[in-house]
């Protein structure tokens, strides 16, 4: 049987307090060099620069592979999936989508302020916007159908994905699939801060988005 931690905060001190709260806290002092390395490097190579990083962090040499994903690939990741997980995806994407669809505001609303004098607001959506999906301790299919579901219904022409590559080059098959079922099609095998790095940017492969979200 799995066992649960636990802790009563009014029997807790000060210090443990404190603890807990900056636990997941990063100092991004400690990391600021290395990123701001890997950013003017990403700037300067490009694609050059993606697969060098992918070979030191990934462990993915993609000298023969393109950076971005290609239809076979999304094709072999369909095939592979068990029928159980697939319906899964499939049940949870629809539901987003729903939720979404629902909350979806109007064009654009006419106000009145006073006689005479009207007000109008207009919705647009943004030209792209690029999902960083990470993958490290698993596979996270639902972060990018949570991301990528609202972009899609918003209406945002361009959306992208970019997320770290296995070490033999091939992208998660689950979120291969999730991309698939939310439309989209543009999805590179790219992690970090460079990958980041490159959506900011562009490079040969990924050409620069207006907005990145992530986790």
């Amino acid at each position: 049987m799995a066992k649960i931690n636990y802790r009563i905060w009014e029997k807790l001190t000060e210090k443990q307090k404190e603890k807990i709260f900056s636990r997941s806290e990063i100092n991004i002092n400690e990391i600021r060099e290395t990123v701001e390395k890997i950013i003017a490097h990403v700037k300067k190579y490009k694609d050059k620069a993606l697969r060098e990083y992918a070979l030191k962090f990934d462990k993915a040499d993609l000298s023969k592979l393109p950076i971005k994903v290609q239809k076979k690939e999304f094709d072999q990741a369909e095939r592979s999936l068990s029928p159980e997980l697939k319906k899964a995806l499939e049940f949870c994407i629809e539901n987003v989508r729903k939720f979404h669809v629902a909350n979806k505001p109007a064009e654009g609303r006419m106000v009145t302020i006073r006689a005479g004098l009207k007000a109008y607001e207009k919705m647009t959506p943004i030209e792209s916007v690029g999902l960083y999906i990470p993958r490290g301790r698993g596979s996270f299919p639902s972060m990018l159908y949570m991301l990528g579901v609202p972009a899609v219904e918003a209406g945002v022409k361009r959306v992208c994905v970019v997320t770290p590559p296995n070490p033999d080059g091939t992208v998660d098959a689950a979120c291969l699939y999730a991309a698939r079922l939310c439309g989209i099609t543009e999805v590179y095998r790219t992690g970090g801060a460079q990958a980041v790095a490159a959506l900011a940017y562009g490079t040969e492969s990924i050409k620069p988005v207006v907005k990145v979200v992530g986790p």
